[in-house]
């Protein structure tokens, strides 16, 4: 009664093609009509469903036995894969519903077959996160700077400024405190009594990275003209120069900006130099 009925779901149900194909097994229980099992069984699964002409390597077989009370369903996989098996209680059934009923737990129990017996998907590999890179420049600005000099023949207090770019290298392990290295270029404008001292320097760094707190040491030197703005000053404009060492304090602000500490010291040649110390509290930004 069913049959056409099912056999015209059949021709607009959507196909179920997940899986290997579905062979049924002939149905000989006397409660169920094995036409009307494999139309309905057809609506689900479409595709998969085999007919009678050749069968595949590979496919899964089901097979239906039942008793009075209830129907026992299983489905083994010919290639390789464990078995599924489910129960269907026919007492609650009518007689023109079990076909539609078995057929729609055979399509489930393929459903499990699939979730049990297939190979998981391949895991996406995640795109590798991009390396760190190999070198930074920071540029700092020192709004103080107080010091002088300490020896010769013009011995005097220092006040002033200093810009200072610095091209480092940066540590290529994301944890753990290693060194790095880097050179710099600063600009010291100082101002002691009765001069201007324009000082360009250039040290290389080492620097022990990994920490909010980054100590860094320096060594270099520095040349610039040293002007009188008085009168009575002697000599009126001399370029000095000499060695100095740094020692310096960083401390990590946020991933770019940064506060630094310093301590500077030296030796400038000529009359209008000897021997200088200077500290410098300021900060900058790395790129």
């Amino acid at each position: 009664m069913i049959g056409p009925l099912l056999r015209i779901l059949a021709a607009v149900a959507p196909a179920e093609a997940n899986g290997p194909p579905v062979r049924l097994a002939p149905i000989l229980c006397p409660a169920l009509s094995d036409a009307d099992v494999r139309t309905a069984l057809g609506v689900e699964i479409r595709a998969r469903l085999l007919g009678a002409g050749a069968v595949p390597t590979d496919f899964l077989l089901v097979s239906v036995s039942c008793t009075a009370e209830k129907v026992d369903l299983l489905a083994v996989r010919q290639g390789a894969g464990s078995p599924v098996r489910r129960e269907v209680p026919l007492a609650d059934l009518a007689a023109d519903a079990r076909p539609r009923a078995i057929a729609v737990a055979i399509a489930e129990l393929l459903r499990v077959d699939l979730a049990r017996n297939s190979a998981p998907a391949a895991e996406t590999p995640q795109p590798a996160p991009p390396p760190a890179r190999a070198t930074a420049v920071a540029i700092s600005a020192t709004p103080f700077m107080m010091g002088g000099y300490f020896s010769g023949t013009s011995q005097r207090w220092v006040n002033g400024s200093q810009l200072r770019v610095a091209l480092e290298s940066r540590p290529q392990q994301a944890q753990g405190h290693r060194w790095g290295w880097g050179v710099a270029w600063q600009l010291d404008l100082g101002s002691p009594y009765s001069r201007i001292d324009l000082m360009n320097g250039l040290s290389a760094l080492a620097r022990w990275e990994g920490g909010l707190l980054v100590p860094e040491i320096g060594l270099g030197a520095r040349v610039g003209p040293s002007s009188s703005y008085s009168l009575a000053a002697m000599p009126g404009t001399q370029v000095i120069g000499g060695p100095f060492a740094t020692a310096a304090i960083e401390i990590i602000d946020t991933r770019r900006c940064f506060g630094r500490i310093a301590a500077e010291g030296g030796f400038d040649f000529r009359s209008a130099g000897g021997s200088w110390a200077a500290g410098l509290i300021g900060g900058g930004c790395r790129f």
